[in-house]
């Protein structure tokens, strides 16, 4: 069954949001001269110009299973995303974006912290911070302001995944269209019922379908290495055990 979703009421609707080991890196935060030129059609054009021009659109499909997580009498349902990671962050970011310039991230800040990539420990450091810690001085210049700050690891600079992201908030704070915008860009993305940035998402444990359908393949088909489907089981497995994570960061 597809239900059409925003990104917030996919947010809204679990406990997590939580981006498997087995995804690539946030590739549409590269900084290579093709990846570029297709976020400023993506990102410019479309996503920003719907936004502010108040213009519906649909982003296609988001596929994904759902994992119980049992602790004690606790329960929590976890949507595991496996294709349409790349769609869900650059909308991640852009609400965050969006709520720091309005000065109102209190807003959607629970909702926010409940999409990570959770079994990646240095990008999930990251994103916990950037939603709970970060002060900008001028959101022109967020990229300086956060990889200045206090909080900020250098060794996150090889990371990938926060290194796209900070690319794509670089992105959004040199659109003059975004910046120029008054003070009802959040209004429109908190609105469950117009639902301006939509995409249809399916269950596929409603079809029988999990994870291990992906595990041997990254986002292009291309088969992972021994190693990458190691690393995918080994995370798994130690995932719940954050006192075994911090050992392996």
């Amino acid at each position: 069954m597809n239900t059409k979703h925003t990104f917030l009421t996919l947010c809204n609707k679990y406990d997590k949001i939580e981006v498997p080991i087995i995804q690539r890196d946030y590739a549409q935060g590269r900084e290579t001269p093709d990846v570029i030129r297709l976020r400023k059609k993506f990102i410019d054009e479309f996503l920003i110009n719907a936004l502010v021009e108040n213009q519906k659109i649909e982003l296609d499909f988001v596929y994904g299973s759902i994992l119980i997580e049992k602790k004690d009498e606790d329960k929590k349902k976890i949507f595991i995303p496996l294709d349409g990671q790349q769609r869900l962050t650059t909308l991640y970011l852009l609400h965050f974006f969006v709520a720091l310039k309005e000065k109102r991230i209190g807003e959607i800040q629970d909702s926010l912290n409940k999409f990570n990539y959770e079994t990646r420990p240095s990008a999930h450091d990251f994103c916990t911070k950037l939603m709970n810690v970060v002060k900008v001085k001028d959101i022109k210049n967020i990229k300086f302001d956060i990889t200045n700050s206090e909080w900020y690891r250098e060794s996150w600079d090889n990371d990938l995944i926060v290194a796209g992201m900070i690319n794509m908030l670089d992105t959004f704070s040199k659109n003059e269209l975004l910046l120029k915008s008054g003070d009802s860009l959040l209004d429109r993305l908190l609105d469950s019922k117009d639902q301006l940035i939509s995409f249809y998402f399916t269950d596929l444990n409603e079809f029988g379908l999990t994870e291990n359908l992906y595990i041997r393949m990254n986002a292009r088909g291309k088969m992972l290495t021994e190693f990458e489907n190691f690393k995918s089981e080994f995370y798994k497995i130690i995932n719940y055990n954050h006192e075994l994570l911090e050992q392996v960061k």
